[in-house]
């Protein structure tokens, strides 16, 4: 169908339109269903029944702090020591600012954003359960937007003025550092993250610096248009369907002569009918109009119509998700 589509298109002569169409359909919303290992809301077409799953803008993260690795104070951050630490960083004893950014200190991470992401999609299982615990048999169900593709989380830390990590500054390089350390892959639902500045743990701690993590991913949205009314259809099949004079197997390049002579025709009829449709609206019909293996009009399709004007686009669309990280308790 693509090769006729866009044979169509240069039988048109008319530059590609975005089409905006859309069908009316009634969406159906459903709450709580389970979807890989989470629960979603999704909204579902009752007309196409495509469904599509509202993923949401922010997910949630928490860290702790490895306490083994944390030299300065034997492995205990509490609010006594990070006190201490900002005593000694803002009066600069003992060259505490140098040295303070000499340790080593792993932050672990968990988060449940593939939980709330989910990568592989059975269309049936959520066919069955709508079935079996709504009260709603559909005959077929698709996911209109699915996942597909995940990119790496990203890092960021927000300091106060009052931070200790402000005090000493050379903020953008404390970030970077921060960034780059990071061990979490694409597939992961946890990892951990090091840095050797234990005034950035006791900053994140104290709540004077804002740790955040922002994960980009690619949906391919699904979306129903109609390309035309059903007069506008009929009107549109009932004319090209009396074209004559098709060239023949015999000819040079008939398929693509016929095509452009369909082209032509629907081209004036729309034209004619003062029809406001979309160049691009009129190829899409006119490829599920035209027998690919002879470039004409297919006989019969008076009845099917009505199903033929609906066409399904998918877009790209990217999404983006974000987690403030909360701190647990460093006792475990």
């Amino acid at each position: 169908m693509k090769k006729i589509y866009l044979s169509i298109f240069v039988a048109l002569s008319v530059q590609i339109a975005h089409a905006t169409g859309q069908t009316g359909s009634t969406y159906k919303t459903y709450e709580n269903i389970p979807i890989g290992n989470n629960t979603f809301t999704i909204d579902v077409d009752e007309e196409t029944q495509l469904y599509n799953i509202r993923y949401p803008k922010e997910f949630n993260a928490t860290y702790r702090l490895l306490h083994n690795t944390i030299n300065n104070f034997d492995g205990a951050v509490n609010t006594k020591n990070c006190d201490t630490l900002d005593t000694r960083i803002r009066s600069g004893a003992d060259g505490w600012r140098d040295y303070v950014r000499q340790d080593d200190v792993q932050m672990t991470i968990t988060t449940n954003f593939y939980n709330k992401l989910p990568l592989q999609i059975n269309d049936e299982d959520v066919k069955r359960y709508l079935s079996q615990n709504r009260g709603k048999t559909y005959n077929s169900l698709k996911i209109a937007n699915p996942v597909s593709a995940i990119e790496p989380f990203e890092f960021n830390v927000d300091f106060s003025p009052m931070a200790m990590s402000s005090v000493i500054g050379d903020i953008e390089y404390l970030k970077n550092h921060f960034i780059m350390q990071s061990t979490f892959q694409p597939s992961q639902n946890d990892g951990k993250v090091y840095t050797s500045a234990m005034d950035l743990v006791c900053d994140v701690f104290n709540g004077t610096a804002t740790m955040k993590m922002t994960r980009n991913a690619i949906i391919n949205e699904t979306e129903t248009i109609e390309l035309m009314n059903i007069n506008e259809a009929q009107n549109l099949y009932n004319n090209i369907s009396k074209i004559s004079g098709y060239y023949k197997k015999s000819d040079k390049n008939y398929i693509n002569r016929n095509i452009a002579l369909v082209g032509y025709y629907a081209k004036d009829i729309m034209q004619v009918s003062n029809n406001n449709i979309s160049v691009a609206n009129i190829a899409f019909m006119l490829a599920k109009l035209i027998d690919q293996d002879s470039g004409m009009i297919k006989s019969g399709l008076q009845n099917e119509l009505s199903t033929l004007i609906i066409q399904q686009v998918t877009n790209k669309i990217n999404y983006q998700v974000t987690a403030t990280l909360k701190y647990v308790d460093t006792n475990k």
